[in-house]
């Protein structure tokens, strides 16, 4: 007995507009027409569907479906085949799609003020974010700069106006400047010095106007050549390994106490407060080295014979010469640490 379409339909669990469409196509044409001109099917229809359910099911496409059934020669491992590039070819798009989505997010959750001013330079601007860090690291990058905005701003106009001076890069204002930028990008990136390299290079090649943080090309070619300087110093003494075991996330508290040894020189502090200052000293050069005492001995040589360094560090010579006479082991000779 011939099926109507409406039969057919309900057998299989299929709509009566696929079917329709399935006909229009030549997926499945109907075996003939009713005297009142209703499409009819067959058993053999039925099989037809079921080989199409079942085909749609493992991903396959209509059309390489359609290709299969007119031609019974084409193997079905060859179709499978071109199916599975396709669908790879997809989830490569849908998998892209996630990653910008999951940038995008990122940015939203992090609550930086600057995401709505300009939808289409902010989108471009995560891009180049995701073209050099993962998800993950830019949710963190992010959400470290919100915390750090109004610092890192100050910083950034303190180098402009540098810059705008004409001040040297050599000099003890740009010394200074560059410790600060580079225990700001050391903060910024919690110490991760992979991910602030990362974030530099973000910045090769990009326009020369400002992004979101107020940088552009000119300000930070300015103080590169002050960092330049301070790390080509450090370099003379530590190797790329020291530079990676180094605490570089305590910039802060070395600024810190230098400003409270320059009060103590300028007060005159009493032995109490001498002495706390030269344990504070200790601590924080044992937590910057992790306690190796071949790393702080390198450390202290470099503070002690590079005038770029004495320049910009916190810790400068009028500091290292007071905690020196307070007995705190300011030198290294080789083999120990000593005061004198």
């Amino acid at each position: 007995m011939p099926l109507t379409v409406g039969m057919l339909a309900r057998r299989c669990g299929i709509t009566v507009r696929a079917l329709h469409y399935y006909d229009q196509t030549g997926l499945l044409k109907p075996i003939g027409r009713s005297t009142s001109g209703y499409r009819l099917y067959d058993e053999a229809s039925v099989s037809t569907i079921r080989t199409i359910q079942a085909l749609r099911g493992l991903g396959l496409t209509l059309d390489a479906i359609a290709q299969m059934l007119r031609n019974r020669q084409i193997a079905l491992a060859e179709v499978i085949a071109e199916s599975r590039l396709a669908i790879d070819a997809e989830l490569a798009r849908l998998n892209t799609l996630n990653e910008r989505l999951g940038v995008l997010q990122a940015a939203c959750d992090s609550g930086v003020t600057w995401l709505d001013a300009d939808w289409p330079e902010t989108l471009a601007l995560l891009e180049r974010y995701r073209a050099h860090f993962n998800t993950a690291e830019i949710a963190k990058i992010l959400a470290r700069w919100k915390d750090m905005e109004a610092a890192l701003s100050a910083l950034f106009a303190d180098v402009r106006d540098a810059m705008d001076r004409h001040v040297p890069p050599a000099s003890g204002e740009a010394q200074k400047l560059a410790y600060r930028w580079l225990a700001a990008a050391m903060q910024w990136m919690d110490g991760d010095i992979a991910i602030a390299r990362r974030w530099r290079q973000l910045h090769d090649g990009a326009a020369p106007a400002p992004d979101h943080t107020g940088l552009d090309r000119t300000v930070i070619a300015y103080i590169e050549q002050a960092t330049r300087l301070h790390v080509a110093a450090w370099r003379r003494h530590l190797t790329e390994e020291d530079i990676q075991r180094l605490d570089k996330t305590l910039s802060a508290e070395w600024i810190t106490l230098g400003a409270d040894v320059r009060r103590a020189i300028a007060c005159g502090a009493d032995n109490g407060d001498a002495s706390a200052l030269a344990s504070r000293w200790h601590a924080l050069l044992e937590r910057t080295t992790h306690g190796d005492v071949a790393l702080r001995g390198k450390l202290l040589r470099a503070l002690h014979d590079e005038p770029i360094l004495q320049a910009g560090h916190p810790m400068g010579p009028d500091v290292l010469a007071w905690l020196q006479r307070q007995g705190a082991a300011v030198v290294y000779d080789g083999n120990v640490e000593t005061g004198a």
